[in-house]
């Protein structure tokens, strides 16, 4: 018996698959998978060339076979001179490429699947996708440092905004406490006016106003202006820290007041916004001052002087008057404001003089006398 050339099994046996294919649903696929690694094989992998199978056969001889079949001219036949759409290992090459392109599926398996499929006459079944992965919800930084804030563009956007119609409701209130203040002509009335001006302490916040605030950092912002001030006499130093502590939190008291009080002792002095700042200061809720600083009023009265509104400035100052534990030190603050200011404080000015010297508030003090000394001096002229 003669031993059969390693290799000889395997390669009748893709030859035989190659020549009938409709027998052999497998054999195209296998051709299909196997054309570039066969070009490189020596003995082991079957080629496939004009439809068919070979397989190199190993040693001299099978070298010697070799060179003459690639040179005797190779006869046409009905399978070499199909078109290649139509042959049947091409076309299952090309579909399972395109699911292995497409689908993602194991190259082993998804092209036999098929070639079954259309062996049995059925619509060949492609492979589920595999299914992706949800996209990671994007996690924040723990410890993320806070994003600074330009508190000089919030306290102007305030101020631009919000103050003004915040003012509009505060002047209603304060209004109130005005008229009373007119008409409480003794001293013992002046239960009437701290009644009246605790009422305006309930108005509501602004919602808008509150969004954000930082009290501490309002609170040493405002200590540094006053610092800049009152020891190193910068007014637009004081101004710019006040300013950023109001957008730090534009619902203190007293940061609003300050703020008022720094924009009168601008050059020239700015009126109309201390004046508004002023009056929704006096409607913020405060339980240190339940009827409102004493500094807040007396920025009302000077800024509605300065303004025009002398009614309303000498109606604040009895106002003062009413709420200040000390009549003395209110006669001074209405002397300096006099002396800072000029002549268009005189009159309200006068008036509360007066209604000390009527109402006999306090014992004889050269700061409350009466009729005050300017006017004794300009009548010695």
């Amino acid at each position: 018996t003669k031993t059969p050339a390693p290799g000889a099994a395997p390669a009748r046996a893709l030859a035989h698959a190659a020549a009938r294919p409709s027998e052999h649903p497998k054999a195209g696929v296998v051709n299909a998978s196997l054309p570039a690694r066969g070009a490189s094989s020596t003995n082991r992998f079957a080629r496939f060339s004009g439809g068919r199978f070979s397989v190199p056969p190993s040693g001299a001889r099978g070298a010697a076979a070799t060179s003459a079949r690639a040179s005797a001219p190779a006869a046409p036949s009905a399978r070499t001179q199909a078109p290649a759409a139509t042959r049947p290992s091409v076309r299952l090459a090309s579909v399972a490429a395109a699911s292995a392109a497409t689908w993602h599926a194991p190259a082993s398996a998804a092209p036999f699947a098929i070639a079954r499929a259309r062996a049995a006459g059925e619509a060949p079944k492609l492979p589920e996708p595999l299914p992706t992965a949800p996209a990671a919800a994007p996690v924040a930084a723990p410890n993320e440092p806070p994003v600074p804030r330009d508190l000089v563009a919030r306290a102007g956007e305030l101020m631009a905004s919000q103050i003004p119609r915040a003012a509009q409701r505060a002047e209603r209130l304060v209004l109130r406490v005005l008229f009373v203040a007119s008409h409480a002509d003794a001293g013992t009335q002046d239960d009437e006016v701290r009644n009246a001006a605790s009422l305006i302490r309930l108005a509501p916040a602004d919602p808008a106003l509150s969004a954000g605030a930082s009290a501490s950092d309002a609170r040493a912002l405002s200590e540094a202006a006053r610092t800049a001030f009152f020891r190193r006499g910068s007014a637009q130093e004081a101004l710019n820290l006040q300013t950023r502590a109001f957008g730090a939190n534009p619902l203190d008291p007293e940061v609003v007041g300050n703020l008022a009080f720094m924009q009168l002792r601008q050059q020239p002095p700015q009126v109309e916004v201390a004046r508004e700042l002023a009056l929704h200061a006096l409607t913020l809720h405060d339980v240190r001052y339940p009827q409102g600083r004493i500094e807040d009023w007396t920025t009302f009265a000077i800024a509605s002087a300065l303004a025009g509104r002398e009614r309303d400035a000498r109606n604040a100052w009895l106002v003062t008057l009413a709420l200040a534990p000390s009549v003395e030190r209110q006669c001074r603050a209405a002397i300096n404001a006099y002396a800072l200011y000029g002549e268009r404080l005189r009159a309200p000015v006068e008036a509360m003089l007066h209604r000390v010297h009527a109402t006999e508030r306090t014992e004889r003090s050269a700061l409350c006398e009466w009729p005050p000394h300017w006017t004794t001096a300009s009548q010695t002229r």
